[in-house]
């Protein structure tokens, strides 16, 4: 193998590990966000998060199996509606 090869497989190697933590990073900070999210619903009361939802909360319902629910809704929620919701909690 020539150098310009060894070289270019090295910067290929370099910015994979770049990506990759970008990536990692972006994640982090994601998750960050969904929590902060969840806990300004949480701190809103009952309306807020049943709307957040849509759906009224069981009262057979735990603070986990409402955590897991925001999480699934989050999942599935389009960027600008979740954008939205971070903005109404001044978390954006």
């Amino acid at each position: 193998m020539n150098d310009l090869a060894e070289e270019y497989i090295e910067e290929q190697n370099l910015t994979a590990i770049q990506c990759e933590a970008t990536l990692h990073a972006a994640e982090k900070e994601l998750e960050r966000k969904d929590e902060a999210l969840k806990a300004a619903l949480f701190g809103a009361g009952s309306d807020a998060v049943e709307d957040f939802l849509g759906f009224e909360i069981p009262s057979s319902w735990g603070k986990d199996t409402i955590d897991n629910a925001m999480d699934q809704v989050i999942d599935r929620m389009p960027i600008d509606t979740y954008n939205a919701y971070l903005k109404r909690y001044g978390l954006q």
